[in-house]
């Protein structure tokens, strides 16, 4: 498999609200461009991953987040969530 390089930045951060941060794919057309969304909890956190999974969310996710992920929920089988990559428990 060959591998391509991606832009050094693929992901763009933006607080919501409260306890929700929200991470977006700068480098992907609006049209096409899929929101993941970070929601706080007491126990553990939850990703909701629709992301495009070409960058790695779990490295984008490392300081936004500062916490583990107790659970994720991707939108393809071949998301970095779904394939349970992407979600760490601490």
């Amino acid at each position: 498999m060959i591998t391509l390089p991606i832009a050094q930045r693929w992901f763009e951060l933006k607080r919501v609200s409260d306890g929700i941060p929200l991470l977006w794919e700068r480098q992907v057309v609006p049209l096409m461009r899929c929101n993941i969304w970070h929601v706080r909890g007491r126990d553990r956190d939850l990703v909701i991953d629709t992301g495009m999974g070409i960058a790695s969310l779990r490295d984008a996710a490392r300081h936004p987040y500062g916490v583990g992920i107790g659970v994720g929920i991707g939108r393809k089988s071949n998301s970095p969530v779904s394939r349970s990559r992407g979600c760490v428990r601490r």
